[in-house]
């Protein structure tokens, strides 16, 4: 799903979330600084559009005050309820 900066989603439990080495995080996927998994469903703010690499989609989220990059696939557009 396509996320633009500024808009919140919604994140699952149990998702790994990721923070990597660098500045140019495309090219240092395999560099993980450090990780989180999600213990329950949260919602994260969107602070930089898609990254691309390695055929796998990314957000770079803001997540418990730390910034983050979470798997496309795992985040959902938040909405009211």
């Amino acid at each position: 799903m396509e996320l633009n900066k500024g808009e919140l989603a919604y994140v699952p439990a149990s998702v790994t979330l990721y923070q990597f080495a660098g500045k140019n995080y495309a090219s240092s996927l395999m560099d993980v600084r450090k990780y989180c998994i999600t213990t329950e469903p949260a919602n994260v703010l969107v602070i930089e559009g898609t990254e691309q690499a390695s055929m796998q989609h990314y957000h770079k989220v803001l997540y418990r005050g730390e910034v983050w990059f979470a798997p496309a696939a795992s985040l959902y557009l938040a909405t009211e309820s």
